[in-house]
């Protein structure tokens, strides 16, 4: 539950994009069914309240968990990454390359000297200095 006047943050699964949001109003339903809340949000530079189920997102309390949660999943597209190449390194150079080996005609080539992830909504990111995560707009 959050209260009325609490700032969330919501990251939007399509655009990968961390906003402020806060609560303007809680509305509760009861019926024989039960009881349903709903929360109408204010989006910053926006003039009417938005109901935050409408909104396709993850909601966090601090921002804290926001950096947990992008994190995990840099992290996890890194780990897929990594066994991809082990995979591959294994078809191509193992004892016997001729096994099943991966096309990896897929693979760009770039001439940057920084490291390129693909976000699981399909957006490119840099990786500067193996630390810094920079997004790539398409």
């Amino acid at each position: 539950m959050y209260d009325v006047g609490q700032v969330l943050y919501v990251i939007f699964r399509n655009k990968q994009k961390v906003i402020p949001v806060r609560v303007m109003e809680q509305v509760v339903r009861r019926s024989l069914d039960g009881e349903t809340i709903q929360y109408l949000v204010e989006i910053p530079g926006r003039s009417d309240f938005v109901d935050l189920d409408s909104l396709e997102r993850e909601t966090y309390t601090t921002l804290q968990e926001v950096r947990d949660s992008l994190r995990q999943n840099i992290w996890k597209v890194v780990e897929e990454m990594v066994e991809k190449a082990e995979k591959i390194a294994n078809n191509f150079f193992g004892d016997d390359p001729a096994a099943g080996a991966e096309s990896i005609s897929d693979i760009p080539v770039t001439s940057s000297d920084n490291a390129q992830v693909v976000l699981e909504n399909g957006q490119l990111a840099n990786i500067i200095d193996n630390s810094v995560l920079q997004q790539i707009d398409s």
